[in-house]
């Protein structure tokens, strides 16, 4: 889980950002500002793995919302439009693949 994290920090921010799965991540206070105009939705109907994320997230400044389903997602998504969707493939009902269509 921490290393899809370092990977997900990458991607938002490739210069600032050196994490490995062996490592806490952590962010200087100018990263953590920019990173605080950036929206996240995590969407995943496992409540651990939301939270883990939510918090790892958090503390790297992001603003984070989030979503137990495929159906809640896209209501989050109509309402205020995140920056990046981090979703589960595999979900009850509808899966991650359909939200991202």
């Amino acid at each position: 889980m921490a290393t899809f994290i370092s990977r997900v920090l990458e991607v938002l921010q490739p210069s600032a950002h050196r994490g490995d799965s062996g490592r806490r991540l952590a962010v200087d206070d100018e990263q953590y500002r920019l990173n605080s105009a950036r929206r996240i939705l995590v969407v995943d109907d496992e409540r651990m793995i939301v939270r883990l994320m939510q918090v790892n997230l958090d503390r790297a400044g992001f603003k984070v919302d989030t979503a137990s389903s495929v159906e809640e997602a896209q209501l989050r998504i109509k309402a205020n439009l995140p920056d990046v969707v981090v979703t589960d493939a595999m979900m009850p009902e509808l899966d991650g693949f359909e939200l991202l269509k």
